[in-house]
């Protein structure tokens, strides 16, 4: 009983320590000399984001404005679940694309959203594959309904 008194006082910084352990503390050291040289790649995910928002918009798909991660105003969560699932397992057997379905709770009744995130690692060939998957599933969803093009609900 004694020694575990005595190793709970000496371990005591360690057991309530709300600090980083020493592994993430010395990545997030690593990463303050990595963050000036990150410039390239900031431009390049930039330019991605706006070359995948462009596309889909030329596609009559509603895509917001944003950064690296791209939302698409569904609407029917149904329906933005069929999109996310159709993006995943193409029809023609060529890769997938993640896409994430918001629904509710996630985001209001009615508000479904697609959720398309781009990392730096990505090329343009990705992002056209991706605006191609999703006009095509995005049209066929429309015509499946009976909609105008660009119609979200």
């Amino acid at each position: 009983r004694g020694t575990r008194n005595a190793r709970e006082d000496l371990a005591s910084p360690r057991i309530h320590s709300t600090a980083l352990p020493e592994a993430p503390a010395a990545c997030c050291l690593a990463l303050l000399d990595l963050l000036p040289r990150l410039d390239d790649r900031r431009h390049h995910l930039a330019a991605l984001g706006a070359a995948l928002r462009t596309g889909l918009r030329a596609e009559g798909v509603p895509a917001r404005e944003g950064a690296h991660v791209v939302c698409v105003d569904v609407g029917d969560e149904d329906r933005c679940t069929r999109l996310a699932a159709r993006l995943r397992t193409p029809a023609d057997g060529g890769p997938g694309v993640l896409a994430l379905a918001a629904r509710h709770p996630t985001v209001p009744r009615g508000a479904a959203t697609l959720r398309l995130g781009l990392t730096a690692l990505h090329r343009v060939d990705d992002v056209a594959r991706c605006v191609d998957l999703l006009a095509r599933a995005w049209k066929e969803e429309e015509e499946k309904r009976g909609d105008a093009p660009g119609d979200q609900s």
